[in-house]
């Protein structure tokens, strides 16, 4: 599975250049753009998660979509401005505020921004600001310094690692899900140094350590609280790693193998994206292990399944082969896409716009019913 706008069948067709190729590729930040964008061409597209919320918020006619990272402002959660609220941006701890100073005139900026502006432009900063402000009060009172219950906070205390924090943040947040009147969220998580040019054993390893750790505290706190079948766990990332060795670790490469679905039991991920009432978390990580593996978890998943194609020959002669085990995904991000998009709302007449590649893609396209029970 990878970055892909059309199919393409081998590496003569990869030479030939009559196939239109993702830009970039191995690149670093191309790729994660291309991933969390999800290949549109469009670099005013936004993110793929930000597209289902545009999707969902214009199918219900009012905002019943919101999107929450606990790690910066990634491009999956962007969507269009005035169809959706922009994603609300924590930390691992807590609600990012101002700091002490601005802090005493928050009331005064309020103030002054409630008069209508004579400028289009001017209203709408004015919007942007007190809009800010009053989403942030709203967090903080519905956050704040909340406690989860004594097992869930000795499990994430015990990891203490910045996934773990990350998933107690969202674990927190979902917590407060009737007071922030959820409906359709969905979180944003990564975790980074997968970049294994110089080590592709001991330091992948110690991170999906954490990584499992992570996702299991907060697999267990949704199935104590009824929410796990609600919850769709999904791995991403912006690329693979060459099946050949530079001489100590792998290098960038493109595709990854596969996409595992577990059962509610087994909980994996090096990126994720949950959903909840459906809600959704999104980790992101970068450049995962040789040839890499995504899995999707979750209450409702059908699991104990492996989707997409498995390459034949993974030899310098193989037909997917590029050079330096580098193979050709022969799935795309929008073939599983499709079929969490479709568990989380959106409808048919819609999945152009969310997935405006889809067409492109006969095979290897999975539905709700493929990956859902």
């Amino acid at each position: 599975i990878g970055p892909l706008f059309e199919p393409i069948a081998d590496n003569i067709e990869f030479k030939q250049g009559t196939k239109q190729v993702p830009p970039s590729l191995f690149a670093h930040n191309v790729q994660t753009a291309e991933t969390q964008g999800v290949s549109t061409g469009d670099a005013t597209a936004g993110g793929i998660l930000g597209r289902i919320g545009d999707a969902i918020n214009m199918q219900a006619g009012e905002e019943v979509f919101d999107a929450y990272s606990v790690f910066g402002t990634p491009l999956a959660l962007e969507g269009a401005p005035g169809v959706s609220r922009p994603a609300d941006v924590l930390t691992e701890v807590g609600v990012s505020s101002f700091t002490p100073t601005p802090s005493m005139f928050e009331h005064n900026i309020v103030e002054m921004n409630k008069h209508v502006a004579d400028s289009i432009y001017g209203e709408t900063f004015s919007e942007a600001i007190s809009s800010a402000i009053l989403r942030k009060n709203l967090l903080e009172q519905s956050i704040g310094d909340s406690l989860l219950d004594a097992t869930t906070e000795a499990c994430f205390t015990r990891l203490e690692t910045p996934i773990s924090n990350q998933f107690k943040q969202v674990t927190r947040i979902i917590a407060q899900r009737n007071n922030l009147q959820s409906k359709r969220d969905v979180f944003y998580v990564q975790l980074g140094s997968f970049d294994s040019h110089s080590d592709n054993y001991f330091g992948t390893a110690e991170k999906l350590s954490m990584l499992n750790g992570a996702i299991q505290c907060f697999a267990n706190n949704m199935k104590g609280n009824g929410l796990w079948n609600d919850v769709t766990v999904m791995s991403a990332s912006e690329f693979g790693r060459t099946l050949t060795s530079n001489g100590a670790g792998t290098d960038h490469a493109w595709g990854k193998f596969s996409v595992f679905l577990f059962p509610p039991s087994l909980l994996l991920a090096h990126l994720s994206k949950v959903l909840i009432q459906p809600f959704t978390i999104l980790m992101q990580s970068c450049s995962f292990s040789t040839g890499g593996n995504h899995f999707i978890a979750g209450g409702s998943i059908a699991g104990g399944k492996i989707h997409g194609k498995y390459p034949d020959d993974l030899s310098e002669n193989g037909p997917l082969n590029i050079g330096r085990g580098r193979l050709i995904p022969t799935t795309s991000w929008e073939g599983l896409w499709k079929g969490v998009a479709e568990w989380f709302g959106v409808e048919s007449q819609n999945m152009a716009f969310v997935l405006p590649n889809l067409s492109n893609f006969q095979t290897n396209v999975f539905g709700k019913t493929d990956l859902y029970k």
